[in-house]
């Protein structure tokens, strides 16, 4: 069963200066709509529960399909459908918990964005770009757990819920209407079930975070 749910992303960042660019050719407006499509691959790290058990997991998979529709000017908005797998152990002999995790996605984003520098004497396709959204999430965990430590933790082998992603990025648009990048984000989870279990309180305090590097191949279709 794999079904994403993945990515909504909503307004960020970058805006001093812009206009004193603009001015001096640096940096154009966008006069036109426009409409790409992109796929996303990369290392992620997930952290969950760091004051008891600081997890931390290098995933076995991360990647994404999105459609981002660019308006005149400096707003953009995407939407992403995702899959990541990630595992981990805590290194506590006596607990002597590890899991795996499958994660989906599904968010929309804002993006606020300038395109700036020269190409001979046009100007040069380079982007940079702050975003923010929101979106919700699917994990589902496959716990193994000492049976003696059962009664001290809440397990949810499965949990859907909101997620924020945000971060920045950088693009540079060839005259073929593909363009490439690397963006870096952040998604903060409402939840604390992202491996699937949570400790008692006042061991976790705080939901799971997700973070990661994407590397991002796109083709302007409009």
């Amino acid at each position: 069963m794999k079904k994403l749910i993945l990515s909504v992303f909503v307004v960020l960042l970058i805006f001093s200066e812009v206009d004193a660019q603009r001015r001096n050719g640096l940096i154009r407006r966008r006069v036109d709509n426009s409409g790409s499509i992109l796929l996303s691959v990369g290392p992620s790290f997930a952290f969950t529960d760091t004051q008891v058990s600081p997890f931390m997991f290098w995933d076995q998979g991360n990647i994404s399909l999105g459609f981002r529709y660019e308006f005149p000017g400096t707003w953009r908005i995407k939407g992403d459908i995702g899959f990541c797998r990630f595992s981990g152990d805590d290194g506590n002999y006596f607990r002597n918990y590890d899991f795996t995790s499958t994660m989906y996605q599904f968010t929309t984003k804002a993006e606020y964005s300038y395109v700036f520098g020269r190409r001979y004497a046009r100007a040069k396709p380079n982007t940079l770009y702050g975003f923010i959204g929101t979106g919700i999430v699917y994990a589902k965990s496959n716990l193994h757990i000492n049976e003696n430590y059962n009664a001290l933790y809440s397990y949810k082998p499965s949990v859907v819920a909101p997620v924020i992603p945000y971060g920045a990025g950088y693009q540079y648009d060839f005259n073929n209407g593909f363009f490439i990048g690397a963006e870096i984000n952040f998604e903060y989870l409402f939840t604390d079930y992202l491996d699937g279990f949570k400790p008692p309180s006042p061991n976790s305090s705080s939901n799971d975070v997700f973070e990661g590097l994407s590397l991002t191949l796109g083709y302007r279709i409009w």
